[in-house]
């Protein structure tokens, strides 16, 4: 399988790698999955230390698409795209991020799922 990805179709992408992060918020569901879908909400938290975000389209939708540019603090421009692939509110997004280029060779499989914990955080 190759080590890259080749067009469209993600299951040409390479399944060797997989990062699995995970934190646990004290936080309601809901508004830990508005940070992700709402545009005002959004680049108030996105993005490394020292940059700026700017939300060009949020189209939260399957099918749909989110464009936001981030900024470094040397003026270096970043365009972004979600394309999102599966949305259940409240509990999970599915997209592929890339840059903001159709067929971007870069992109990545993001799947954020939102857990009730049994510790009794939230998610």
């Amino acid at each position: 399988m190759s080590s890259t990805p080749t067009g469209t179709d993600p299951t040409t992408w390479a399944l060797d790698r997989e990062v699995v992060l995970v934190r646990v918020l004290d936080a309601p569901r809901d508004a830990v999955f508005a940070a992700w879908t709402d545009a005002d909400a959004f680049c108030q938290w996105f993005g490394p230390s020292g940059f700026t975000c700017t939300v060009r389209e949020m189209d939260v939708r399957v099918g749909g698409r989110a464009r936001f540019d981030m900024v470094a603090a040397d003026g270096t421009l970043f365009t972004n795209r979600f394309d999102y692939l599966e949305i259940v509110p409240g509990e999970k997004l599915v997209m592929d991020h890339g840059s903001d280029v159709d067929d971007d060779p870069e992109r990545f499989r993001v799947t954020i799922t939102l857990d009730a914990q049994a510790t009794g955080r939230r998610c």
